[in-house]
């Protein structure tokens, strides 16, 4: 049809971004507007589109086109018709057999017997368009966008049999021995083939001590990996870890105490653990004897009078303390 029209030296009426009409060389598109407008066949129709409830990235509602039997309102014969409606759904009917063509092509598509290594992953230095296959008159790799959406010459086509051989053979050599030797990918640990060798290796570096980072890397180097990489993930370590009941060595934690004074753990241990109320949460404690602070934490003197002071407290002879003098000091 693009030829066709093209022979004729004929254009098609298109509006311009300002309203105007322009008549434009017909490309396959365009045809295809035509074609689907239902006004052409006399009708008026509302509701081919429907919303998707979603936006681009740009912020346009993303919308999809209803089927014919979808169409919310349908008025036929309101406007001069060049063709009838039977034609008109039997040319819907090409047309969505033909996308359904074209969208295939356009992805890389079920695989198809032949030879070439690239089908379906070649395009076009030109335009920039997919590449085909053809195999008669020999394999060869061939671009004809251009020439079947707006009936120009052929782009350029390449024969596929040299393009294919330096393929195979730079990804040889590109690719390493260890490489080559791929191993299918798995969903257990256990379908490995050197999966128990890793298991033990494993749980014999985490025996040592060394953490799961560091039993990460020190695995991958030695050339292990885990079902789902080529690497031997940190979680790998600590499912196995976990599994084996195999804990890691906790870090001593650090002394905060201070010379000379006692926190409130440490004076209730030190008095014979006994219960005591936190003077910071007591405002009776906190106005009668504000002891002395130090990186916001409540600390008494480091003293046996202290000590002996709530020992006394402890036993009922004392109602009350008094470490005033000691936090001004």
């Amino acid at each position: 049809m693009i030829r066709s029209l093209r022979d004729r030296a004929l254009t098609i009426p298109r509006r311009n971004r300002f309203g105007d009409v322009v008549w434009r060389v017909p490309t396959a598109s365009m045809l295809a507007g035509m074609l689907k407008n239902p006004a052409y066949a006399g009708a008026f129709v509302y509701g081919r589109t429907q919303s998707c409830h979603a936006r681009y990235a740009s912020g346009k509602i993303i919308s999809r086109r209803r089927p014919m039997a979808e169409w919310k309102i349908v008025v036929k014969d309101r406007y001069p018709a060049y063709l009838d409606w039977e034609r008109y759904e039997r040319i819907q009917t090409m047309l969505t057999d033909n996308h359904a063509e074209y969208r295939r092509n356009q992805t890389r598509g079920a695989p198809r017997d032949g030879a070439e290594v690239l089908q379906g992953i070649v395009w076009c230095g030109r335009c920039g368009h997919k590449m085909g296959v053809e195999y008669k008159n020999g394999n060869r790799y061939v671009c004809n966008f251009l020439a079947r959406s707006q009936g120009g010459a052929l782009c350029q086509h390449l024969p596929a049999d040299p393009i294919d051989a330096r393929v195979v053979e730079a990804f040889f050599a590109a690719a390493s021995p260890a490489e080559r030797e791929v191993e299918p990918r798995v969903h257990a640990l256990s379908a490995l083939s050197r999966g128990a060798e890793m298991e033990v290796r494993l749980l014999e570096l985490a025996h040592q001590g060394l953490d799961d980072t560091a039993i990460a890397a020190r695995l991958t180097k030695e050339g292990f990996r885990s079902p789902r990489r080529s690497y031997v993930p940190v979680r790998t370590v600590q499912v196995v870890r976990q599994g084996h009941r195999v804990l890691r060595q906790s870090t001593p934690a650090r002394s905060h105490h201070i010379p000379g004074w006692l926190s409130v753990s440490e004076l209730a241990m030190a008095a014979g653990r006994f219960s005591i109320l936190d003077p910071a949460s007591n405002p009776q404690w906190r106005d009668q004897y504000p002891p002395k602070r130090h990186s916001q934490r409540v600390l008494f003197p480091d003293a046996a009078a202290t000590i002996a002071a709530i020992k006394e407290l402890k036993s009922g002879v004392r109602q009350h303390l008094d470490f005033t003098q000691s936090a001004t000091e």
